[in-house]
């Protein structure tokens, strides 16, 4: 990044002041010339419609809203592998608590190289109680701008007035009188962020939100509510470098305020009710013996029908697979990737139910193909499908166990699945980097979009707007 990308910010400042929006820029100087990760700006409750217009025009989309952490969202603007992040504040607040009064800060707010900021007073309150409640020590970056503001010469008065407003005079005296120590001891910022935490409880509201209606909202996420994040899946014969990918692009994603669960969704391993295990006696399976001993080379032609006793025997084990394996990734579904989507999460899923299109752990099937087609497509469908794929030269020096006549059948089973479904093909064939990059350019659109669809629902203002814009254009 350079210094021109806080360009961006600036812009979007620009279009607040323009449009009367009341806001005040918490920590970061927009003017400077070191690039700026993520900005933090303080903004009016009664003006958060108009902020959310405005950023939306600008391009930015709500990646959070404030449903877990009342009074704060979080925004995103992405182009090419680039972020500019938007901590957006209603309220000034920990964990949904609010510990500061915001519209004081607001009213006092001063106007400097063009942007309103925080006045010096209520700059030191808000940096030094962000480090105690959020960071729980204080920061090397910000240890010399308070040193230099307790040593300022500032409106002792307007500090006690908010201080005393909100309850944490003493606790202030107590960090400015020994700020060295708060500097170099964790245990002592330790101490006082536990007082100013009880005493932020005093506060009923507060109390209420962070003693019932949070709990109770992530109580409540585990059971019910609307999807409202994104679940991606990942597909792919073994060997093409999944858990490695899977693992970069969630960090990916975290670079970005995205927060990102891996969940492994395969129809084989990873079991949450390990129904096999506990009927192992009955030997449910899919997979025909004589099949195995065919791919084995054991036998000289393909197998035909089983009939008699062994095409009994052999439909009660498949189907009792096939009916334990509808309950676990039903449960999965359930309990892996449901609640996390309705805290607004992105879920990466290390395959998925339509491996079982492809065959059984590498071996492929042609039979039950019409039962399986339709355990997928009653199966909750992913929000995005990616299928990984690397040159079998590739594969064979990552697996050389693997059998080349099964993979290349493998890697056709699954290059049709990826046709049917519409997934998005990545080749991971070279670096980790270079997939990353075809990632940013194919899927984080994709991904992006879902979110805005989720987070700005067919009634909200923003997307009304969005709709009889698109109904203008289609009308000229």
């Amino acid at each position: 990044m350079t210094d021109q990308d806080n360009k961006i910010y600036r812009d979007l400042l620009d279009t607040l002041d323009a449009d009367g929006v009341s806001y005040a820029v918490l920590r970061d100087d927009v003017t400077a010339t070191k690039p700026i990760r993520d900005l933090d700006v303080l903004v009016s409750a009664r003006d958060a419609e108009a902020f959310r217009r405005s950023a939306d025009a600008a391009g930015f989309i709500m990646l959070r809203d404030d449903y877990f952490n009342p009074g704060k969202e979080v925004w995103l603007l992405y182009n090419n592998g680039r972020g500019w992040l938007l901590d957006v504040h209603y309220k000034m607040v920990y964990r949904g608590v609010e510990f500061l009064q915001t519209e004081k800060l607001l009213a006092n707010r001063i106007r400097r190289n063009g942007y309103y900021v925080l006045c010096e007073e209520d700059f030191l309150l808000s940096l030094l109680f962000h480090n105690v409640l959020a960071k729980k020590r204080i920061q090397e970056k910000h240890a010399p701008q308070l040193q230099r503001l307790l040593a300022a010469n500032l409106d002792q008065k307007r500090l006690r007035t908010h201080l005393q407003a909100v309850g944490l005079q003493k606790i202030f005296d107590a960090l400015a009188a020994d700020f060295e120590r708060a500097c170099s001891d964790p245990s002592f910022v330790a101490g006082m962020r536990r007082r100013a935490l009880r005493v932020i409880l005093k506060n009923p509201a507060n109390f209420f939100t962070a003693k019932v209606m949070l709990p109770w909202r992530r109580f409540k996420s585990a059971f019910a509510g609307p999807p409202r994040g994104v679940l991606v899946a990942f597909l792919g014969p073994d060997g093409t470098g999944k858990s490695t990918m899977i693992k970069a692009v969630k960090e990916h994603l975290r670079r970005y305020a995205l927060g990102a669960e891996v969940a492994y969704m395969g129809p084989w391993g990873g079991s949450v009710l390990n129904l096999r295990k506990i009927f192992f006696w009955l030997n449910p399976s899919p997979y025909r013996s004589d099949y195995k001993a065919w791919y084995a080379g054991k036998l000289k032609e393909k197998p035909g029908p089983l009939r008699g006793v062994a095409r009994i025997k052999f439909m009660f084990r498949s189907g009792l697979y096939y009916a334990m394996l509808i309950v676990e990734m039903w449960t999965r579904w359930r309990v892996r990737v449901l609640p996390r989507l309705r805290r607004q999460k992105v879920v990466l899923g290390d395959r998925y139910i339509h491996d079982i299109l492809t065959g059984y752990k590498n071996r492929p099937m042609d039979y039950h193909v019409e039962l399986r087609q339709k355990l997928c497509a009653r199966y909750p469908a992913p929000n995005i499908g990616i299928l990984l794929d690397s040159s079998p030269e590739i594969i064979f020096k990552r697996k050389p166990q693997l059998d080349r006549e099964q993979l290349a059948l493998g890697r056709e089973l699954y290059r049709q699945v990826a046709e049917q479904y519409g997934f998005i093909v990545l080749d991971t064939s070279d670096s980790v980097a270079r997939t990353l990059q075809q990632f940013d350019q194919e899927v984080m659109p994709l991904l992006l979009a879902h979110l805005r669809r989720q987070n700005n629902p067919a009634g909200s203002p923003i997307e009304k707007e969005a709709a009889a814009s698109r109904t203008a254009e289609v009308r000229v």
